[in-house]
């Protein structure tokens, strides 16, 4: 589980950790260490089309333990509504930079599991990889599943193969959807500690596919670069565009523009931010209001996390918030997973329809 201190940004309803590629790396290396499991999500411009149509990928990355940036479009959303600088860390990256370290912390190189792409793909990127012979990472292992059902793709003789590896991380390239949705089912049958699914990653260390040059990553247009490189992407492409563009203009831009006035509201009419936590017989009752901003972070997450140990069912009263800053959104989200993975009830009390959809819409609201 990562460092609890990180802060989190929503969008469309998605947790977006705002972490670098530094963190990230540290992050795999101390789960590696300790064996606790830590799920990446990489989010891009598909991952945030996919979550608003499909509620099970977007409860994946609710529940996963670190959601980066990963693509231009989804940076750009991320800075429209917190103005804050964003890193971008997308799969590919962070396998570029897992290759390129002399070392790591574990004293021993990462073992890391392929599973998935086309027909040989996994076992040519583990090739490619252990012929580098680093010192800090090596491939313990690849496994191509096939296109078959959710069931075969999750039947034993699969699962056993990879714990059977002991892999420090296992890197899925299943596509985003069934990629997601196999984590998310399989995620107590592995013995795995680090997991996520990368994509094309394992295609780029494989050669099959020609990644963009560096130029072309920073300026955004890696996109363009891949569509020359698999045109069968193009209609992909077009359709995440018109969602984000949809998302953009129905949710994004008018939350954007009322956080930008709620701040030039507060300079002019203060209003205190209120957040308090009375733990009762049955429940642990959690008050927000007024509005509340970054300033009021670190009180929200000592608040939350004292919700959480007290292993009660923790109500959310929502009816006196005027506004909320995109980080306060995503530290409610990270409540919401850790009040899910601990079977921890979670209500809602007088929460706006805005704010019942984006923050926790499969949590049980109390009108």
């Amino acid at each position: 589980m990562p460092n609890a201190a990180h802060a989190s940004l929503e969008i469309t309803g998605i947790p977006i950790d705002l972490v670098d590629m530094e963190e990230v790396v540290r992050e795999i290396d101390a789960a590696a260490r300790s064996r606790e499991t830590l799920l990446i999500s990489t989010v891009n411009s598909n991952f945030v089309a996919l979550s608003a149509r499909h509620r099970g990928f977007r409860d994946s990355l609710i529940e996963s333990d670190l959601c980066t940036v990963d693509g231009v479009g989804v940076l750009l959303l991320c800075k429209l509504v917190s103005g804050r600088p964003i890193s971008r860390v997308s799969g590919a990256d962070i396998l570029e930079v897992l290759r390129a370290r002399a070392e790591n912390s574990l004293g021993r190189p990462l073992r890391v599991f392929f599973l998935g792409g086309a027909n040989g793909v996994a076992d040519q990127a583990r090739r490619r990889l252990n012929a580098a012979r680093s010192p800090a990472i090596c491939c313990v292992g690849a496994l191509d599943p096939g296109f078959g059902s959710m069931d075969e793709l999750s039947r034993a003789e699969v699962i056993d193969a990879i714990n059977d590896a002991q892999p420090d991380f296992l890197i899925v390239a299943l596509g985003a959807e069934r990629g997601q949705a196999w984590l998310m089912r399989n995620g107590s049958r592995l013995k795995v500690p680090v997991r996520s699914h990368f994509g094309a990653a394992i295609n780029f260390l494989a050669g099959t596919i020609e990644r963009a040059p560096s130029r072309w990553q920073a300026f955004g247009m890696e996109w363009i670069w891949r569509i020359t490189r698999e045109p069968k992407l193009a209609r992909r492409y077009w359709a995440d565009a018109l969602s984000l563009g949809w998302l953009l203009s129905s949710e994004v831009a008018p939350r954007a523009l009322s956080i930008w006035v709620g701040r030039l509201v507060q300079t002019v009419y203060p209003s205190r931010p209120r957040i308090s936590s009375t733990e009762e017989a049955d429940r642990v009752l959690v008050r927000l209001g007024g509005r509340l901003a970054d300033a009021h972070l670190e009180q929200l997450q000592t608040t939350f996390a004292a919700a959480i140990t007290s292993g009660k069912p923790i109500t959310l009263d929502l009816a006196g918030i005027v506004s909320a800053s995109s980080e306060v959104r995503g530290a409610v989200l990270r409540l919401h997973r850790e009040a899910s993975r601990r079977s921890r009830p979670l209500h809602l009390i007088g929460a706006r329809h805005g704010i019942q959809r984006s923050l926790a819409p499969d949590t049980e609201l109390v009108r």
